[in-house]
C-alpha cells in the first residue's frame, strides 16, 4: 500500500514540480528582464535595481508565493507516512493488517478506496486514512459556479460531526454512496 501510494504521489510532485518550474522560469526571465538583464547582449553591465517599475515586484512576489507553495506542497505530500504511523498507533492496527485490509480495497474513484473497515484517500496533497467504525456520516455535495461549472464534493464527518475531509469526487459520489450503503449501514448518507 505505501509504495503504491508513494508512486502516486511522486507522480503527481513530478507533473505540478514541472509546471511550476516553467512558470517559475517565466517569471524570473521577466523579473531579470525588467531589472536590465538580458541573456542575448554580450555587453551585460550589471542588473540597475533603479529601472525596477510595479511590475517587477509583483512578478516578484507572485515568483515568491509559487515557490513558497511549491515547497509546502511538497512538504505535505510527503506526511504520508506521518500519517499512517499515527492511524496505527491510535487504532491499534498493525502494519500487517493494515496491508491485508487494503488488498481487500476496492478503488472507487481514482485515489479514493474503501473496504469495509478502512477508507483509503488522496486528494492533491491531502493524504487520510480512517476507520469507518468512527465515520458517522458521508455528505455528498453539489456546488454550482457562476458560469455554469460543477463541482462534487464528498464530506466525511466524525462520531462528533467534525469534518474529517471535503473531498473533490468529480461525477463519481454516487457510487461511493452505494458502497457505504451496502457495507457500512452505521454510516448516514446524505446526498
Amino acid at each position: 500500500m505505501e509504495k503504491m501510494i508513494k508512486d502516486r504521489i511522486v507522480k503527481q510532485m513530478v507533473w505540478t514540480w514541472g509546471v511550476i518550474i516553467i512558470l517559475l522560469a517565466f517569471l524570473l526571465w521577466a523579473i531579470l528582464h525588467s531589472l536590465g538583464f538580458n541573456i542575448f547582449d554580450s555587453d551585460f553591465s550589471g542588473i540597475n535595481f533603479a529601472s525596477a517599475n510595479i511590475y517587477t515586484w509583483v512578478f516578484v512576489v507572485i515568483f515568491i508565493v509559487l515557490l513558497f507553495w511549491l515547497i509546502r506542497a511538497t512538504v505535505n505530500s510527503l506526511q504520508y507516512r506521518k500519517i499512517l504511523g499515527e492511524f496505527y498507533i491510535m487504532n491499534n492496527m498493525s502494519k500487517k493488517a493494515v496491508e491485508e485490509e487494503f488488498a481487500k480495497a476496492v478503488e472507487l474513484i481514482n485515489n479514493y478506496w474503501v473496504t469495509p473497515v478502512l477508507t483509503i484517500y488522496y486528494d492533491g496533497n491531502v493524504f487520510g486514512i480512517v476507520k469507518n467504525a468512527k465515520l458517522s456520516e458521508v455528505r455528498a455535495s453539489v456546488m454550482r459556479g457562476t458560469r455554469g461549472a460543477t463541482a462534487f464534493f464528498l464530506e466525511l464527518y466524525n462520531r462528533d460531526h467534525d469534518r474529517i475531509v471535503k473531498l473533490n469526487v468529480n461525477y463519481d459520489y454516487q457510487k461511493i454512496l452505494d458502497y457505504y450503503r451496502e457495507n457500512c449501514p452505521h454510516i448516514m448518507l446524505n446526498a
